[in-house]
């Protein structure tokens, strides 16, 4: 696979007008390699640059002018469309996509190979005529052996220590919703306070309200509702001052949930369930208007239709 040089790497952080330490940081990489790849004693792949630039929300159309007759770079258009089948639950494109490349350079790529193997036992989850989207134990071996891809000696117990990539913590994700659906609660619990403490994604706000919401949903399955309803709101707050509100209805759900599980009075739960049903409308997802709905109806006793009419 075609490297990129360190000159390349280098101007990119200056124009970033960020040091080595914060630049490595941001991309998940230690400052030692980074030095390295800046004095051109060792070398990053075009799609660990490609994915860098997109994480910047840099331009990419100045870089591709060098490489659009390279092959290399066709091969990676293609597998930036299989990526964006994926993202909207398209698998059947998703792997059309994905045959084209069998031959390609990209498939030496570590972590191409790891969205592949995240990608396939994803797929299969959701792609079952029975009961699509439930995590068998089979599931979560699959996930397992995904991340052992990019972690060769992975262990549970060390990943407050990894320096994680994006794609690995997505598939650590997978992980933990696989322990909860197998009622593996401790497991997942450790999981997620260990994300919560990993220094690779203090910065990312995302990464850690989404292991929030799962560490409240672990609280949640074990019955510990004070520590769950906490949880929710502290996660509630957190989205709010991050601007990230894609995960303020599963924690004012929770939140809503564990009230009514602690005897609250009833006002409190219908408010925290009223603002997720506005979130999600102002989302404007169908199937989680229909989803909290039905769980407001069978958690809660509340009709969020006739509620919201008379309110």
């Amino acid at each position: 696979m075609m490297g990129i040089s360190g000159d390349i790497v280098k101007n990119l952080r200056k124009q970033l007008n960020l040091t080595q330490e914060v630049f490595a940081e941001k991309i998940s990489m230690s400052t030692s390699t980074l030095y390295r790849i800046e004095n051109n004693k060792a070398e990053m792949d075009m799609l660990e640059y490609m994915n860098i630039l997109r994480t910047f929300d840099m331009p990419l159309d100045d870089f591709f002018l060098m490489f659009l007759d390279n092959q290399e770079y066709q091969e990676y258009k293609i597998y930036m469309k299989a990526y964006t089948f994926f993202s909207s639950l398209n698998f059947s494109q998703w792997q059309e996509e994905i045959s084209k490349l069998k031959k390609s350079l990209l498939m030496d790529n570590k972590y191409v190979q790891l969205h592949l193997a995240y990608g396939r036992a994803f797929a299969s989850i959701y792609s079952r005529t029975t009961n699509p989207g439930t995590y068998t134990m089979d599931d979560l071996e699959a996930f397992l052996k995904a991340i052992r891809i990019t972690i060769n000696d992975f262990d549970e117990a060390k990943i407050t220590d990894y320096l994680l990539e994006p794609r690995e913590f997505t598939v650590l994700r997978e992980i933990v919703v696989g322990l909860l659906e197998n009622s593996q609660y401790e497991r997942a619990i450790n999981i997620c306070n260990a994300l919560l403490n990993n220094e690779s994604i203090k910065n990312r706000k995302d990464f850690l309200i989404a292991a929030d919401v799962h560490l409240v949903d672990a609280y949640y399955r074990m019955g510990m509702y004070s520590n769950a309803l906490n949880m929710a709101l502290e996660t509630y707050a957190l989205c709010l001052d991050g601007g990230i509100y894609a995960n303020i209805p599963a924690a004012l759900i929770f939140a809503a949930v564990s009230s009514k599980k602690l005897g609250e009075d009833e006002q409190i739960y219908r408010m925290y369930i009223t603002r997720a049903y506005y979130f999600i409308v102002l989302q404007g997802i169908n199937v989680s208007i229909l989803l909290i709905k039905q769980t407001a109806k069978d958690e809660l006793g509340i009709d969020l239709e006739d509620w919201i009419i008379k309110w």
